[in-house]
């Protein structure tokens, strides 16, 4: 089979598989390099590791635009989609074995992002509930929803009135992959969103989502973004921490409260915790219990 007919039926595999848009067009770029490189024509079993090794070493992988030597990052993000790609190959008989096995990544500890403090949250979420106004309002119902709940903000901003139930105590998240999970919300984060959700629907009772722009349309990540960094500067935190730093400042305190990372994987809905460490299984209930207490 031919390089560019086995990219594409490896695209075909990650969408069926429930992988990100964002995952598949990193690794489609990655494999298009080396289509690039290598001939979109070559057939996939004559593919070897010399192959790899060469393209791994061009200035293809290597070299910005400008010269200047890429991030070691930036080529381990080439390898692993490599890896992937041959892995994928080898599983599905289209070749007998992956050139790419041999392919070593450089096991770097990224560095850890900025997160807020307990007292730092408590300012942050202070600064806003003294600002009057509904812009502030929704901001604060926003990042306190993210605080308490470790949804990603996609997550969050892509929330609609309905996914929204007070009453039993939860909300209904879309995840990656398209899957939908019941997500506890803590007392303080009901009392919230239940005001929120009152003045949104008197607001604007015919937008379906929960968190509006000034124009009237759905929030944006790239507003969220800004809108964290106004709050963070008006609380004077110095600090730069993102939007998606306030989903690893939920991570960071149930942690220290649990001491239990299977708990935080549980709350953050990883498929995995390979990342960190494998421990056995918690009750759901302690996952409550924890997250009340936040």
């Amino acid at each position: 089979m031919q390089l560019s007919r086995a990219i594409a039926r490896f695209r075909t595999y990650l969408e069926a598989n429930g992988n990100s848009r964002h995952t598949i067009g990193s690794y489609l770029r990655d494999l298009g390099m080396l289509a690039e490189a290598l001939g979109s024509t070559m057939e996939l079993g004559a593919i070897g590791s010399g192959d790899l090794a060469r393209f791994l070493t061009s200035g293809t992988v290597t070299a910005k635009a400008d010269g200047s030597p890429k991030a070691p990052g930036s080529v381990d993000k080439v390898k692993t989609s490599l890896k992937a790609f041959f892995r994928w190959a080898h599983e599905s008989g289209l070749v007998d074995a992956s050139p790419a096995a041999a392919i070593r990544l450089r096991h770097r500890r990224p560095p850890a992002p900025d997160v807020l403090t307990i007292q730092e949250k408590k300012r942050l979420l202070k600064a806003m509930d003294q600002t009057r106004g509904t812009k502030a309002e929704r901001d604060a119902v926003l990042v306190d929803l993210i605080l308490n709940t470790g949804l990603r903000v996609s997550e969050a901003l892509g929330l609609d009135l309905a996914d929204v139930n007070v009453a039993e105590e939860h909300l209904a998240v879309t995840a990656k992959g398209g899957e939908t999970h019941k997500v506890f919300l803590n007392a303080r984060t009901r009392r919230r969103l239940a005001g929120h959700l009152k003045r949104r629907k008197r607001i604007l009772a015919e937008s379906a989502a929960l968190f509006l722009s000034n124009r009237r349309q759905r929030l944006s990540v790239r507003q969220a973004e800004t809108l964290v960094e106004g709050w963070l500067a008006k609380a004077g935190i110095v600090k730069k921490v993102t939007v998606h730093g306030l989903r690893h400042t939920f991570a960071t305190h149930l942690l220290e409260r649990t001491g239990n990372l299977r708990t935080v994987q549980e709350a953050l809905r990883h498929r995995n915790i390979a990342t960190t460490v494998r421990y056995t299984h918690q009750p759901s209930e302690a996952l409550t219990e924890a997250l009340e207490a936040l």
